[in-house]
């Protein structure tokens, strides 16, 4: 029902930067010219401590920024880093505009000894990207395009020699008005297409083709992540967690929060450790036993007017993005099922308003809208 091509906007494309009419998906594989703005750096980030951890922790962790990716623009727009996506060695970061007018992108870097390069890049100036993926040798990018009102469209290239190439890309619409997440298994890929139901809203699951293999009508579906043979679907408005079957794409299960009522908000969600993490926009962080469904604990913020973006998790560190109040660490201890505990959050003396974090391997990636993207690792000293 939703499936077709965007012919008009995949006229061609080149290895320069620039757009001209008629030629709206532009892809540089000049990594020369696109490390330029990747700058290399070595600076602490200061932590503000709370309570009995200011004093104890602080010889215990250090946090150090790495790499400062600066946004891309076209044709002088300034774009917004809006995700930040790992697969291995891989990093996606995937860039939007916030205003009426539709334009984004993604870079696309590798890890190599530890180095962190951009290897190729696609921008395009009728689309907004909200998140990138990879799978099986092509990169898909998921957001929303300018056609009659907003359209929610998954969109797909090769990647060959680490190099992205349009030769062999395509096109499919969704349903809602933007696609918000997308979740990789294997060969399969599950997208969230947010606000409405009435317009095609809810989550996908598709093929690397871009085919509809099944569609499940959600409210306000933002964020999805795939574990123990279950999708589990943060959704907005109020906030809630759909529990769905991924072999017949049957809602198991609600779990009901309270929270995630900014239609703005990213609202993801983390998996680890047989724990759901969930950033619950005004009401913080929740931790639910995915087994289960219990709420086990609630991170709440000292500072008022906190909108609780995204949470990610790894290695019993958790990191939250709050806007423009930034970014706050937390630990957990699952063995003695013990409260969370707030350690303080990362200050900067110019960082702004953070959209998506991703933590692994003890690094943690900042989308940070007009900031670019940020690389900050991690170290426990004890």
């Amino acid at each position: 029902l939703f499936i077709s091509f965007l012919v008009g906007i995949l006229i061609g494309c080149s290895t320069e930067v620039t757009i001209e009419p008629g030629n709206e998906i532009i892809v540089s594989n000049n990594q020369a010219e696109l490390n330029n703005r990747l700058m290399k750096t070595d600076e602490i980030v200061p932590i503000s401590f709370y309570g009995n951890a200011a004093g104890k922790v602080e010889d215990s962790l250090e946090l150090r920024l790495e790499a400062e990716l600066e946004s891309p623009n076209i044709d002088g727009v300034h774009l917004q880093a809006s995700s930040v996506s790992q697969r291995g060695d891989r990093v996606m970061v995937s860039y939007n505009y916030a205003g009426e007018q539709y334009a984004g992108g993604t870079d696309y870097l590798e890890i190599d000894d530890d180095e962190l390069e951009i290897k190729s890049q696609i921008l395009t100036a009728a689309a907004d990207i909200s998140y990138a993926e990879y799978s099986s040798s092509r990169l898909f990018l998921a957001g929303a395009v300018a056609k009659e009102d907003s359209q929610a469209f998954v969109y797909t290239a090769k990647v060959s020699g680490d190099e992205i190439k349009t030769e062999e890309s395509s096109n499919a619409f969704l349903g809602s008005y933007v696609a918000t997440s997308i979740e990789r298994h294997n060969s399969t890929l599950y997208v969230t297409t947010g606000d409405d139901e009435t317009r095609g809203g809810g989550i996908y699951k598709i093929n690397n083709k871009l085919e509809i293999q099944a569609f499940l009508p959600l409210h306000d579906a933002r964020w999805v992540k795939y574990s123990n043979g279950k999708l589990y679907v943060g959704q907005g408005t109020p906030g809630k967690i759909s529990v769905i079957k991924a072999s017949n794409f049957e809602k198991e299960r609600e779990i009901g929060l309270q929270g995630a009522n900014d239609p703005g908000a990213k609202t993801t969600l983390a998996i680890a450790d047989g724990l759901i993490f969930f950033a619950a926009g005004e009401s913080g962080v929740y931790i639910i036993d995915e087994e289960t469904g219990q709420i086990l604990h609630q991170i709440t913020f000292p500072e008022v007017n906190t909108v609780t973006n995204a949470v990610t998790v790894d290695d019993q560190m958790i990191f939250v993005s709050n806007g423009e109040s930034g970014i706050y660490i937390a630990s957990y201890d699952k063995k003695n099922n013990e409260e969370p505990k707030l350690i303080g959050k990362m200050s900067f003396d110019e960082f702004p308003s953070i959209n998506h974090i991703h933590y692994k391997q003890k690094t943690l990636y900042v989308a940070a809208g007009l900031g670019g993207m940020k690389v900050i690792s991690v170290k426990k000293k004890k």
